[in-house]
């Protein structure tokens, strides 16, 4: 014995079971599907940092650590001439990678 829920004539996804076949209706978009994804990935991050606090002291710790590096060393700091005989100095991209690592729970976007 077969039940039927949907209308034959509809091409649908269909669910089959014990004594009954199901066609099922999906209306869910491309932007649906996205924002779920975003909403799940958000509250993941939320969790985590809820789990895993952020404390500033250990922060310090663990940044000081990773200057006495030389390889870290040597590529934290950039000098570059801006004009008039100057030169521009200033933390690189590198420190600040290395800082938001040792920060925990940022999400660099």
């Amino acid at each position: 014995m077969t039940t039927e829920i949907a209308p034959r004539g509809e091409n649908l996804p269909e669910r089959q079971e014990f004594s009954a076949i199901e066609r099922i209706e999906s209306r869910e978009t491309a932007a649906m599907a996205v924002a779920a994804r975003e909403k799940a990935a958000t509250e993941a991050r939320y969790v985590m940092a809820e789990r895993h606090p952020r404390d500033l002291e250990k922060f310090r710790v663990r940044l000081l650590a990773e200057c006495r590096r030389h390889g870290f060393a040597a590529q934290a700091e950039y000098e570059r001439p801006v004009g008039g005989g100057k030169i521009a100095r200033g933390p690189s991209i590198r420190f600040i990678e290395g800082a938001l690592r040792c920060y925990g729970n940022v999400y660099p976007e």
